[in-house]
Order: C-alpha cells, then structure tokens, then sequence
C-alpha cells in the first residue's frame, strides 16, 4: 500500500492526543473472524495506482478503505483493510492504493473522530472529504473495482441511482396526461361556439331565401 510508516505514526500521535486508552493499527486483507468488531468505511478517497505488472498507472477519486475497531479492556484495537483496483491491462489482482500524505492524515482524523464516537460516545464534527479536492481521472469502472465487487462503492450506487433516475423519466415519454377539469371545460365551450356558428349560418340562409321570394 505504501506509506506504511506515515499511516502508524499519524494514527499513534492523534491516540496520544485525542484517546485515553492505547490503540494499536495493523493491516489486514479482509474483515476479523470474531465477534464484537466496530466498523468505519472511508470512502471516495483519492488515491494512486501502479501495476506491478505492466507500465500502467492510474489515479481515482473512489478508493476505499474499510477499518474495524474494537475496544476491549482499556485496549483499542484497529484493522486497516485498503481496498484495490485492477488494472485495466492486466485484470489479474487487485492494486492497493497509494495516498498521499495529506490525505492520509485527513482519513486518520476521521478515523479518530469515528473511534471517539462509537467507543466513547462522544458528539465529533463532520467526517471531512478525503478525495483532495480532485476530479476526473477517467471514468469509473465498476468491474474493476473491489469495492464495487462488495457492494460498498459510494460510486457504483451513484451510477446506479442515476441509471434509476433515467429510466423513470422515459417511461413517462410518449405517455398522455389525463386531460384536466379546464382542459375539459375548454374543450366543450370551443365545441359549442362551433355548433352555434353552423346553426346561425344555416339560419342567416333560410331568410336570405325567404327575403329573396
């Protein structure tokens, strides 16, 4: 994943100034077996990716992080499992993201407001955005995406939802509306203002006939 180092010193300095208890953090590839784990999602990080094996690389707003905490007798407990991407050449594993050190420091704050919150109880702000203000960087490409694989890609129910959202509109396309009550009483008064005309036409001949013999 790289930056090792940076992610253990950022979280053990914010334990020591913002927790009470010790906390330890380890990397792990899937979710604990055991019971009693709490759990935080960072999602649309921005992180970088390089191919082992290929030249290829590529960066992406949607990188996603899952952590599992567990306090247990005065002990706090963090596993840190980094979600990848395959590369599109490739398709053969999946790449770990690599992140800057600001963005880093902005997961592992929210990390810790999250921790404050399920373990201690306690009222934290708002978990702040971790994709640095980034955009683009190529579509989404949800095949590749482990995160989307799980189901937990905030991007995959984004496309998803606005996917929903197309397809409601065209099944109102072509359809009629039910007329309204005025555009119903519109409709009568134009048929009588013609029916009336005919009739005053027709009279208007019979007199000229009538004037005429």
């Amino acid at each position: 994943m790289g930056n090792d180092r940076y992610w253990k010193q950022t979280f053990y300095e914010m334990v020591d100034r913002e927790l009470p208890h010790m906390w330890t953090i380890e990397i792990c590839n899937e979710k604990p077996n055991q019971m009693g784990w709490k759990s935080f999602t960072q999602h649309d990080a921005f992180g970088k990716y390089k191919c082992p094996d290929c030249p290829n690389s590529w960066k992406s707003i949607h990188s996603v992080i899952e952590f599992y905490i567990q306090l247990t007798n005065r002990q706090g407990r963090v596993m840190m499992n980094p979600l990848g991407q395959q590369c599109k050449n490739c398709i053969d594993q999946y790449v770990k993201p690599k992140m800057p050190n600001r963005i880093i420091t902005i997961i592992v704050q929210n990390l810790i407001k999250t921790i404050r919150k399920k373990c201690y109880g306690e009222y934290v702000p708002q978990l702040d955005p971790a994709d640095d203000g980034q955009s683009g960087h190529g579509p989404h490409i949800k095949k590749l995406c482990q995160a989307c694989h799980l189901g937990i890609c905030k991007a995959n129910v984004f496309i998803s939802h606005q996917s929903s959202k197309v397809e409601h509109c065209n099944v109102h396309i072509g359809e009629e509306k039910p007329n309204s009550p005025l555009k119903s009483s519109q409709q009568q008064d134009s048929c009588f203002c013609r029916c009336f005309c005919f009739f005053a036409i027709i009279l208007l001949y019979f007199i000229w006939i009538i004037m005429k013999h």
